[in-house]
């Protein structure tokens, strides 16, 4: 039985400066680190260890603390939460990727940190009002620095991309859409801030920031993110009363007109200012941006001071049953009618180019949405052969060239639901939402009952907004903003009960509590140090082993060393390639045998990764085994259909293994080159807006070997047909001159 939580309102967890820690932390992550994507990638590893270091010391940090405290809170929401590393690690054992796997589990644990820390150390009303003050700022931090690369400044890469023409803005994620998520769930809290009667510094800042976020949303020319702001507004509207909607909506529209009226002309200056820079533009820039704040700021304090004292007034309305709901059909109704006008009537002209194609492009029928479908299929696909645990972190960048429909590049699934169901199946997934569900759901039982918290309910806003928009993208790829959610859901687990349990056996539990995250900090700090030692070594070898400063037992000494101590992709390949030159320039056989055994670890901890494939055929050939390489070429585009690389190395490799008295390799080409004929038949007949993102194309060096076989094997009008279709049109001869063919193609 359940016992209603007790309200904590003392300092039993500390106050600003362990939720300030945490918070720059994150953010410092965030500009530093690219948001610290977790793509697999050796480069974009190195700052998610570091940042694992740092979560370890917090767990150990909390760990000792929870000891400490003379009050302990009950365990079992820690408790819930490491379900979901446990089916991490159930999926590590099976997994196609042992890597990957591995960093999923690591970093899946420094979450439990994460929320473990927000869920012991904040208790206190006055911390977590400090740790909402903290993402107020890092939120502003990171939205200025957007804008000010938008009017002109180039400190950081990629914080403006450029996508077919369009200029989008990305700030510290480098990736729009994301961005677009985080803004979103700024622009949410920061409105929910403001709708309480308060004064301050970061009130006032939030006023004045509030534009340049709803400017920024725009900006990225996200839509996903422009879609998934109405539904987010309605969903943080319900849990208002009536007075806070609203005071809630005032200050929406506060900083929306000030936004409204400065957002095309700074567009067009920011577009400018990517294409040439100007000193006079900039200030420019600044100037409107500056005038948009302000004037937001200064609508923000006379309706603080003159309207929303009046809303008293409306206080009997809220007694009405029902009356919370008023606002937010009124806010359905009003977004339905908006985007009406911009998708339906000429309105849709008064907007930038740009953003005016983007809008127009909103339907179910244009590329990235249809894109998305692909990947969920196939998404599907692969949890048919892995339906229970998964096939393991960083399971989809591996797997999903041998599943994709047609051949599109994307190491990520654009949906968290599909991304945790490749990697921990059915039962992870599963498990993840059922924890998620029991916290959010206890906040919501809380907000009925007791009412609002204002120090809590931000975090609510917050994971409501990751999770909602992480539904069609990959936002929780980002390692900082999954700790953000983490941290996030600890602190709204404080509003968990405490269920009664006999005094010995919650002892028990207690120190068992303890005991588990001491054990795991040591787990990942171990880890991590050896993982990013791995890392360092690679870099160092890399770095010199051009410059003749290492010796033959020096590079196979670091070489040894890279490998033990992290198996990452990359550090086996370059173990390969090493002793793959070391064996051309020796012709040692050490060499050879160390190459064979880069091959069995990568055939044991990357099996299903294509370089493992090419790796084999590298193998192969320093062997002088041509025939044994072709065999492991044609064999991978069964698994493989996509890759355009594979069939033009079979190709090329079959030509030169065959001959007009062997004329069996040939043949094998002409199979291949039929292979993918038929394969170019799918993309043909793909919708004219489903467009292939990944290089698949017959091209002229291919065609040109088949030509060859084609006319060797006394068929010249199929020679020729080739020649014409996918080298050159008019090659200035006909089919019937045989010489000026065998010349044109070098026989």
């Amino acid at each position: 039985m359940a016992k209603k939580s007790v309200k904590r309102t003392g300092r039993t967890g500390g106050g600003m400066p362990p939720a300030a820690s945490l918070m720059f932390v994150l953010l410092c992550a965030a500009f530093a680190f690219r948001g610290l994507f977790n793509s697999g990638i050796l480069s974009f590893d190195a700052p998610i260890l570091i940042y694992l270091v740092v979560a370890s010391f917090l767990g150990l940090w909390t760990a000792v603390r929870h000891f400490r405290l003379r009050d302990k809170p009950p365990v079992w929401p820690v408790a819930l939460v490491l379900a979901v590393p446990f089916c991490f690690l159930l999926s590590f054992f099976g997994a196609v990727a042992y890597h990957g796997a591995l960093m999923a589990l690591l970093i899946h644990v420094s979450f439990v940190f994460v929320f473990a820390y927000a869920y012991v150390a904040l208790r206190s009303e006055d911390a977590r009002r400090q740790a909402v003050n903290v993402l107020l700022l890092a939120g502003h931090a990171v939205v200025a620095f957007g804008l000010l690369h938008w009017i002109g400044i180039r400190l950081y890469p990629d914080a403006v991309g450029q996508f077919s023409g369009e200029y989008r803005l990305m700030s510290v994620w480098q990736y729009a859409n994301t961005y677009g998520a985080y803004l979103i769930a700024m622009m949410l809290v920061s409105l929910f801030v403001l709708s309480r009667p308060a004064s301050g510094f970061i009130r006032s800042l939030t006023a004045g920031m509030l534009p340049l976020v709803m400017m920024s949303i725009v900006l990225t020319l996200s839509r996903g993110a422009w879609l998934t702001i109405p539904v987010l507004l309605v969903i943080v509207l319900v849990f208002l009363p009536l007075g806070r909607q609203i005071a809630f909506l005032i200050h929406l529209l506060a900083a929306a007109v000030p936004a409204a009226l400065a957002f095309v002309p700074a567009s067009r200056i920011g577009v400018s200012q990517q294409e040439s820079f100007s000193l006079v533009m900039f200030l420019a820039g600044f100037g409107l941006l500056l005038a948009a704040s302000l004037a937001a700021w200064g609508l923000s304090r006379l309706a603080d001071r003159y309207l929303i004292p009046r809303l008293d007034r409306l206080s009997f309305l809220e007694a009405k049953k029902g009356s919370f709901l008023w606002l937010p059909a009124g806010a359905v109704v009003l977004a339905a009618c908006i985007g009406f006008l911009f998708l339906k009537t000429p309105l849709i002209s008064l907007l930038p180019d740009h953003i005016e194609q983007r809008v127009a492009g909103i339907n179910f029928a244009q590329h990235s949405v249809l894109e998305r479908f692909s990947f969920y299929a196939d998404a599907l696909a692969i949890s048919k052969d892995y339906p229970v645990l998964g096939a393991g972190g960083g399971a989809w960048n591996v797997l999903h060239e041998q599943y994709q429909s047609y051949p599109y590049l994307s190491t990520q699934v654009h949906s968290f639901l599909f991304q945790y169901l490749v990697e921990i199946g059915w039962l992870g997934l599963a498990v993840l939402l059922a924890v998620m569900a029991i916290v959010l759901v206890g906040a919501v039982i809380r907000r009925v009952r007791h009412g609002l918290d204002d120090a809590t309910f931000p975090f609510f806003i917050l994971v409501l907004a990751i999770l909602g928009h992480a539904l069609i993208d990959f936002d929780l790829s980002y390692v900082s903003l999954g700790a953000l959610l983490f941290f996030s859901l600890g602190l709204l687990a404080q509003t968990m009960p405490a269920f009664r349990i006999r005094e010995k056996a919650g002892t028990v539990l207690q120190k068992s509590c303890t005991a588990v995250l001491s054990l795991l900090v040591l787990f990942v700090f171990v880890f991590a140090v050896r993982l990013f030692d791995g890392y360092l070594t690679h870099v160092k070898l890399n770095r010199l082993i051009g410059t003749g400063q290492l010796s033959i037992s020096e590079i196979e000494s670091m070489l040894d060393r890279m490998v033990r101590l992290s198996k990452h992709p990359a550090h086996l390949m370059l173990y390969f390639q090493v002793h793959r030159q070391l064996y051309a320039q020796t012709s040692d056989p050490a060499h050879l045998d160390a190459a064979e055994r880069a091959l069995e670890w990568m055939d044991a901890y990357e099996p299903e990764r294509r370089s493992t494939e090419i790796v084999r055929v590298q193998w192969h050939m320093m062997r002088d085994d041509p025939d044994q390489a072709a065999d492991v070429l044609v064999e991978a585009l069964d698994r493989f259909p996509w890759e355009q690389m594979l069939y033009e190395e079979a190709v090329g490799l079959l030509w030169e293994l065959g001959s007009p008295d062997r004329d069996e390799p040939w043949n094998r080409a002409l199979d291949v080159f039929s292979r993918m004929e038929a394969q170019m038949d799918i993309v043909a007949k793909l919708p004219s807006y489903q467009v292939p993102t990944k290089e698949f194309a017959i091209s002229p060096p291919l065609a040109g070997t088949i030509a060859k076989i084609h006319l060797l094997q006394d068929r010249p009008e199929q020679a020729y047909r080739l020649l014409t279709r996918y080298v050159e049109a008019d090659p200035g001869f006909g089919a019937d001159d045989l010489d000026s063919l065998r010349a044109y193609l070098g026989l």
